[in-house]
């Protein structure tokens, strides 16, 4: 019995000596009260001498401490030490832990020690000084010379996490003095963080909204952007941000309601071209879906597109790009959002050969990809205004209507390149009237119109023909026309009309897949629109993340099948909005297992139609 004791106590020793150190904590702790407590503040924190930490935060001074960086140094390697290497010293920590606070909450209210102090807080989790840092948070941006700038952003970091409980509407003021703040002197990564808080509150603010708009095209002198982060916060607040945006859109030199953005533009040095005439704000329009904006959407691509005086030669092909964009982000948005009211506006314009010829055919387009039957009556009177034999005395408002119209749209180069989005835009029920009014009617409508030839020969040539083939062969069949969308035949039973891939033969094998996808974008448009019971639009929805899925990200040869099947999932989620997104959300995490950076341009689509669906009614 005694031979086992002592080896008992020997093994003890042995486990004891290797926490000898602990043993000089005491010493080093004393000398913290000499002539030079420097000296052995290296020792503490190699050691983690938790008894020195009553003594530091007595020695932090926030407003003259001459030891406080090296304060904060020494607790940021003495928190919670290591039972394995420092037993006794960890076994003090709980009951120091209060005190480690204590110096936090000190060092928050110094400019010299606050980003110390925030990170700590950050790495460490620490909920409950939370108050603290969104007390030194308000307290230095209302201040008139703020000090803290560089604990900004580990605090804002701490405050949006969710594991330290999130942001809360009492921040949004102070979110939208940071956002609005230089980033040359906080650093753009607080103007980042200011403007994705704004969008997580999903803020109706109009300064908070105003901030964001500007945070589209702020850019720091190291060339850092906020455009990201705003983009997205704009998209999460939706529908609050329309009239913002479209007050931009439309407004003037001098108009009150963008006053904010003028004297930013002045300020920032950014060209009216690219903040109010660019594209980031009809691209914005286009994904938040609003119908309010509808109407400057049609404006805007009417808009002459003047280069401006002076431009320098650098800057002609930015400026090229920022004008195409435009046009094609405003097509996008009447795509969605095209309303009765403007209908009349869009076929003055589409009939207008004062306005560039690209903007006629992207609205064009756009009414086609909307594919409502009171898009495709404006499509077909383009080129066609039917006139009655009977004059009344008094004229109705139909024909006042056309008048006011213009004339009908006969310049043979026109007609040639409207009759794809034509045939897009065909439905159902405008077969007959469009067969009327460009193949049995033809010689009536262009025979006096110069190279009516050559309109005739567009009608033959392959896209326009297989377009048409869709629609002449699978009609609005739910089974047809899901089977042309994957690529396959469409043929209804008992007819004699059919589209066959097979039998598409562009001038080479690009043409070929090109005219094959126009025909699946063509059946994707119309089972969008088609009125479906909810285990029919489930498996759709399905049937579109697929085919987008294996689509190639950067082919540009499937654009306008990308395009319509997010329209689709558009159309088909407002009937079923907890079925799109659930659809939605597992496509966009296996596109996120591709790789692509979420801001490109489609990641970005799929993410903003997540939210425009979160807050439909």
């Amino acid at each position: 019995m005694m031979k086992r004791f002592l080896v008992l106590l020997v093994l003890g020793l042995g486990f004891g000596c290797s926490h000898g150190e602990e043993s000089e904590c005491s010493k080093y702790v004393s000398l913290l009260g000499g002539t030079d407590p420097k000296a052995v503040f290296k020792d503490i924190a190699e050691k983690k001498c938790q008894d020195a930490i009553p003594i530091l935060k007595d020695m932090f001074d926030p407003r003259q401490g001459k030891y406080n960086k090296d304060i904060m140094r020494i607790i940021s390697q003495t928190w919670e030490p290591s039972v394995v290497n420092f037993k006794t010293e960890a076994e003090k920590f709980p009951k120091k832990k209060p005190l480690y606070f204590e110096i936090l909450r000190l060092a928050l209210q110094s400019p010299e020690t606050a980003m110390l102090a925030a990170t700590s807080i950050e790495e460490w989790k620490l909920i409950d000084l939370k108050p603290d840092l969104v007390k030194m948070l308000t307290d230095d941006v209302k201040s008139a010379q703020p000090q803290f700038a560089l604990a900004y952003a580990p605090a804002l970091r701490v405050l949006a996490s969710d594991e330290m409980g999130g942001l809360n509407d009492d921040l949004e003021e102070v979110l939208i003095a940071l956002a609005n703040n230089s980033p040359d002197v906080q650093g753009i990564e607080v103007n980042k963080r200011a403007s994705e808080g704004l969008g997580k509150l999903k803020t109706k603010n109009p300064e908070g909204i105003k901030a964001l708009v500007r945070g589209l095209f702020l850019v720091s002198k190291d060339g850092g952007t906020t455009f990201k982060e705003s983009l997205k916060s704009l998209l999460q607040i939706g529908s609050a941000s329309a009239p913002f945006l479209v007050d931009v859109m439309e407004s003037r030199p001098g108009d009150e309601k963008v006053r904010y953005m003028e004297e930013f533009a002045v300020k920032n040095a950014i060209s009216e071209w690219k903040w109010r005439k660019g594209m980031r704000v009809p691209m914005l329009l286009a994904q938040l879906r609003d119908p309010r904006a509808a109407g400057a959407l049609v404006r805007d691509i009417a808009r002459p597109v003047i280069e401006p005086a002076n431009l320098p030669d650098s800057l002609k092909l930015d400026w090229t790009i920022e004008m195409t964009n435009r046009i094609k982000f405003d097509s996008w948005g009447i795509m969605s959002i095209m309303t009765a009211d403007e209908m009349l506006g869009a076929l003055k314009i589409i009939r207008d050969r004062n306005v560039e010829g690209s903007a006629r055919l992207q609205l064009a387009l756009g009414l086609a990809f909307n594919f409502t039957p009171e898009a495709m009556d404006v499509l077909l009177r383009v080129c066609y205004e039917a006139v009655s034999d009977v004059e009344d005395e008094e004229p109705d408002a139909a024909k006042v209507k056309a008048a006011d119209a213009g004339e009908p749209a006969k310049e043979a180069d026109f007609v040639i390149r409207f009759l794809q989005p034509l045939a897009f835009g065909l439905d159902v029920g405008h077969l007959v009237q469009f067969n009327d009014i460009f193949v049995e009617g033809f010689d009536e409508n262009f025979g006096d119109v110069e190279k009516s030839e050559d309109i005739q020969e567009r009608l033959d040539q392959i896209d326009v023909k297989v377009l048409l083939a869709v629609s002449n062969a699978c009609k609005e069949d739910l089974t047809c026309l899901q089977t042309v969308l994957q690529g396959g035949q469409g043929k209804l039973e008992g007819s004699e009309v059919v589209y066959d891939p097979d039998t598409v033969k562009g001038v080479d094998d690009r043409e070929t897949e090109y005219v094959k996808g126009m025909a699946r974008a063509k059946a994707a448009l119309t089972l969008g629109r088609l009125k479906l019971k909810k285990e029919e639009r489930a498996e759709l929805l399905k049937l579109f993340a697929k085919v987008y899925a294996a689509l190639d990200y950067d082919d540009e040869l499937y654009g306008d099948l990308r395009q319509v099947i997010l329209l689709g999932f558009e159309r088909q989620g407002m009937a079923d909005t907890a079925a799109a997104l659930s659809v939605l959300k597992d496509l966009m995490a296996a596109e996120e297992k591709k790789g692509i950076d979420p801001v490109k341009v489609w990641n970005q689509r799929l993410e903003a139609l997540v939210f425009f669906l979160e807050a439909y009614k």
